[in-house]
């Protein structure tokens, strides 16, 4: 499993079009993208969190562990679909800390939307607003969640995977260019290293993700995002 350890706990949300086109089309005051789509990850399996919700809050709901006395998070956690605040809440008791904290900062009606893969959830996309998501707004957001998480975490998951491997600025010029289809003799010159180099690195990142040829090379790189 990729090793997560050196991420910030939270961080603030970086730029995103397809986060505006789709905030614009369903308005929610906040948001939160939690999780990352790598191997072996499981949302809650480490805390890696883009949002705007207060920062005060943030740190409050986790400095007191909060997160762990919310029945609406242990829910959306477990499920496969979307979950809201309120249906979690006719069911269970809330604990009133965590009710008081998110009332304090205006943060009212949270919904979680879980991102999953391979029969696990990766990540959740929390949003929250003063009155209700509709059951269409909600299928809506969930249909743009999958390409926000990616959109924002692309960055991070590239270098998280480029550490994995440990892979060479060179490994990685040579994995592009094979990603074209080029040849060892074409990477050359488009590259400046000699045809011995090439063969080297590419020979060198097969054997670092364990996989039988370039192609597959090139096709887990692609997959892992380390190159488009």
């Amino acid at each position: 499993m990729t090793d997560t350890a050196s991420l910030p706990m939270h961080i603030r949300p970086t730029g995103s079009e397809i986060f505006e086109r789709a905030r614009g089309a369903v308005p929610f005051d906040y948001w939160a993208m939690a999780g990352l789509n790598l191997d072996g990850y499981r949302l809650g399996a480490a805390r890696y969190i883009q949002t705007d919700f207060p920062s005060a809050a943030v740190e409050r709901y986790y400095a007191e562990k909060l997160h762990l006395a919310d029945v609406f998070l242990k829910v959306a956690m477990a499920s496969e679909v979307p979950v809201t605040e309120e249906t979690v809440y006719n069911d269970m008791t809330p604990d009133l800390r965590v009710v008081n904290l998110f009332n304090s900062v205006g943060v009212r009606n949270r919904t979680l939307i879980p991102l999953r893969s391979n029969g696990k959830t990766f990540a959740g996309f929390t949003i929250s607003r003063q009155t209700p998501f509709s059951a269409g707004e909600i299928h809506f957001l969930s249909l743009m969640a999958g390409p926000i998480h990616d959109e924002l975490t692309t960055e991070t998951t590239r270098m998280l995977a480029i550490q994995l491997y440990d892979l060479k600025v060179g490994e990685i010029e040579c994995l592009e260019h094979a990603s074209r289809g080029l040849t060892s003799e074409k990477i050359s010159v488009a590259s400046a290293y000699t045809v011995d180099t090439v063969n080297s690195y590419l020979k060198s990142v097969v054997n670092k993700m364990r996989v039988a040829n370039r192609v597959e090379a090139v096709a887990e790189a692609i997959r892992q995002k380390i190159i488009d």
